[in-house]
């Protein structure tokens, strides 16, 4: 990250992540890499794994995975409009934990 390289130490910094990513961000890996660069580090994830190729993939899965996709999607038509964020979030947690555990794909 660019950033940490140009990170000082009396500097707060609240880092909104926003878009589309294909693959889930290991943010506690990234604010290990990064904190010691900053007084003070936040991130604010409000990127959209939901519409990514990788949960298009996964959704085809004959697997745990998939079944979960498939899941969240249909959660995500049924819930309010304000709750969606809230469901995109634990889409994202859960992804990530796939992924940190052998579960990323290609």
């Amino acid at each position: 990250m660019r950033n940490c390289a140009q990170g000082k130490d009396d500097l707060l910094l609240r880092l909104r992540l926003t878009g589309i990513v294909e693959a889930p961000l290991d943010l506690e890996s990234l604010h290990g890499r990064c904190c010691g660069a900053y007084f003070y580090l936040e991130f604010d994830d409000q990127t959209r794994l939901f519409d990514s190729d990788l949960a298009r993939r996964i959704e085809k899965e004959e697997t745990v995975r998939g079944v979960f996709v498939r899941r969240a999607r249909q959660l995500m038509k049924d819930v309010p409009a304000e709750q969606r964020p809230c469901v995109e979030e634990a889409f994202r947690e859960v992804l990530v934990r796939f992924h940190a555990f052998g579960g990323g794909g290609k």
